[in-house]
């Protein structure tokens, strides 16, 4: 009979904490369904000499899957990565290229996927890389829309396979 109720009493216990997990689970997935999305456009600090109150940073809506060119061995790799820029807002003579410029993602995809697909992952990896990769894509952006008031591209979630 004693084993019954240590039997009862574990089972009991790993019930409430399997409970416990779901509506763990469940708060925080509602909660982040229910939270207000992060808005496409936000105000954020950069190194390059603009300050974070005159910038306005585009971020793209989803990741970025790039084929790269095959390493010197003939080995395919590709880079999963997100993109974000960085546009100037101090000339306020610029507030419509900004809003156009802001609602080109393709334009700013089509750059981006430009300057990456002619890398190899070995002039992409490491930071010294990428900082010449960003500038790549800031000149290429910059011509496409014939303006320098973008300064700056952030990299982040970048997965090299």
């Amino acid at each position: 009979m004693e084993k019954n109720k240590k039997f009862m009493f574990v089972i009991i216990f790993l019930l409430v904490v399997l409970l416990a997990t779901v509506v763990g689970v469940a708060i925080m997935a509602l909660n982040m369904i229910t939270s207000p999305q992060e808005p496409s456009t936000t105000i954020m600090a950069d190194p390059g000499g603009v300050d974070f109150v005159d910038s306005r940073l585009i971020n793209l809506t989803s990741p970025m899957t790039i084929n790269l060119l095959p390493s010197p061995d003939g080995t395919p790799h590709a880079v999963n990565i997100n993109v974000s820029i960085a546009l100037d807002t101090r000339d306020r003579a610029d507030a419509d290229l900004i809003e156009l410029i802001a609602g080109s993602e393709a334009i700013i995809r089509d750059a981006v996927n430009y300057v990456v697909s002619n890398k190899r992952i070995d002039q992409i990896s490491g930071s010294v890389n990428q900082d010449i990769l960003k500038e790549g894509i800031i000149q290429r952006l910059q011509s496409e829309f014939r303006t320098n008031i973008i300064h700056n591209v952030f990299f982040w979630d970048i997965y090299f396979m």
